[in-house]
């Protein structure tokens, strides 16, 4: 069976026998695609991604991922979600690299924190969502990596930070948002070669963060990109 169906404006055939989605030729770029999907039920402090900048400048990342380790322990738990872009020779993490700005807010407060001096304006990473071992994360963040020398990578999004141990009359929610972009141009950057999504136990300005051995005990992180036209 073969059925044509609107893509964007633009009319398509889609062959359910072969599964297979027919473009017309007045249709480039701008698909969407899956590019990796990792899951882990295990103490895991890290997941990297290697992404093709000729193919994919837009990304969208979307993450549930524990705060706690196997061992509830504080020591080397994930307890806040950290995020770094790398380049051939690792993850970018030096001295004030990120620009970040935040703001979050508790389920039963009124007021809200913005710009905590902690992870604000020039770190090691940008802050995705924290903090601590007793909460789990989910978030959803755009990324993009500009064709110009001139332009910036950066990161936007929100999460939301919600209890996972703890009785009924115990439970913390926060929303979240954040928004980083790396210090440099992308000429002083070089050619991005991907992103880490990493825990960090205890968040110090410029401090050492992400020793690789902050373990969160269960997640899923999900990475597509908007395919260049």
């Amino acid at each position: 069976m073969v059925a044509t169906i609107p893509v964007n404006g633009f009319a398509s055939s889609l062959d359910l026998s072969s599964k297979t989605v027919v473009l017309p030729d007045n249709f480039t770029g701008g698909l969407i695609v899956p590019l990796q999907r990792t899951t882990w039920t295990s103490d895991t402090p890290y997941v990297d991604f290697t992404v093709d900048t000729s193919k994919y400048n837009l990304f969208r990342l979307t993450w549930e991922i524990s705060h706690n380790n196997e061992a509830k322990v504080d020591s080397n738990a994930w307890s806040h979600t950290a995020f770094r872009f790398s380049v051939s020779g690792g993850p970018i993490d030096s001295a004030g690299a990120y620009n970040n700005t935040l703001m979050y807010i508790e389920a039963n407060g009124t007021s809200t924190t913005r710009n905590s001096q902690t992870y604000r304006h020039d770190q090691r990473a940008a802050w995705l969502a924290g903090n601590g071992r007793d909460f789990g994360s989910q978030g959803t963040a755009t990324i993009s990596i500009p064709q110009l020398d001139e332009g910036h990578a950066g990161i936007r999004g929100m999460s939301f930070l919600k209890s996972e141990d703890g009785s009924a009359g115990n439970l913390t929610y926060y929303e979240e948002e954040f928004s980083s972009s790396l210090v440099n141009d992308m000429a002083g950057t070089g050619t991005i070669t991907g992103f880490r999504v990493f825990g960090v136990q205890s968040w110090s300005e410029n401090g050492d963060l992400g020793s690789n051995d902050d373990n969160s005990r269960s997640g899923q992180i999900f990475l597509e990109g908007f395919e260049k036209s």
